[in-house]
C-alpha cells in the first residue's frame, strides 16, 4: 500500500477549522484538494508546486487588502492550506 504523504494534514486542517468560520472553511478546503491533486499526479516537484503557490498567493495578499476583509479571509486560508500541505509533507519527509 502506498504510504499517505498527507496524514498529519487532518491535524492541521482541524485547527483551521476550529478557529473560522463556514465560508473560510470552504475557501481551505478547495485550496487543499486542489494542491493534493497537483502533488499527488507530480510528487517529485511538490516544492516547486508548493513555491509556485507561495508566489502566487503572495501577490493575491498585497491585491486583496483593496477587496477588503472578504479578499484578506480568502487569500489567508489559501496560504494557509498552502502552509499545512507542505508542513503535512515535511512530517513525512516528502520534502
Amino acid at each position: 500500500m502506498e504510504k499517505d504523504i498527507f496524514i498529519t494534514l487532518k491535524y492541521y486542517s482541524h485547527g483551521f477549522s476550529t478557529h473560522n468560520d463556514k465560508k473560510t472553511n470552504k475557501i481551505y478546503d478547495a485550496k487543499v484538494a486542489e494542491l493534493k491533486e497537483k502533488i499527488l499526479q507530480d510528487i517529485e516537484n511538490a516544492q516547486n508546486i508548493l513555491v509556485d503557490e507561495f508566489e502566487q498567493i503572495g501577490a493575491k495578499q498585497k491585491i486583496s487588502y483593496l477587496g477588503g476583509d472578504t479578499e484578506m479571509k480568502k487569500c489567508n486560508a489559501e496560504w494557509k492550506a498552502a502552509d499545512n500541505i507542505m508542513s503535512a509533507l515535511k512530517d513525512t519527509k516528502t520534502i
